[in-house]
């Protein structure tokens, strides 16, 4: 798969993730986005994956040392997003619960194959080199 696909990938994941959150609090709310924690949460949800999708096409483009850095950061918020859900008793607002899940599940394992082929390896794995076509 080409890199560029995978992170393709990747930001459609976290973009529709957000939105997903979004639609759940303005459905629920009514457009009232402070009505409860749960509608605060929902909107923090989104403003955190445009902002992660941000500073993740940005470490592309100007930071590709440290693109790493973006990744993991972007596992960890995705990896709490679902350990949220399930410490809260796994609520499936809307039907949307668990189509959330699977797509932050899914943007987790696009993330773990991006740092598994751009991210820096301790000195006791093998170096990778780019294969050639002969």
């Amino acid at each position: 798969m080409s890199r560029w696909i995978l992170r393709i990938a990747i930001v459609i994941l976290a973009l529709a993730d957000g939105v997903l959150h979004l639609a759940l609090d303005v459905v629920l709310y009514k457009g009232r986005l402070f009505q409860s924690t749960l509608s605060e949460l929902f909107l923090l949800n989104f403003i955190g994956a445009v902002v992660l999708v941000a500073v993740f096409l940005l470490s592309l483009r100007w930071h590709t040392r440290w693109h790493w850095v973006a990744d993991v950061v972007l596992i960890g918020y995705a990896a709490a997003a679902v350990a949220a859900w399930l410490y809260s008793g796994s609520p499936d607002l809307l039907g949307l619960g668990y189509l959330s899940k699977a797509i932050e599940i899914g943007l987790i394992g696009a993330l773990l194959v991006d740092l598994w082929s751009t991210g820096p390896r301790p000195a006791c794995l093998p170096v990778r080199t780019p294969h050639r076509a002969r």
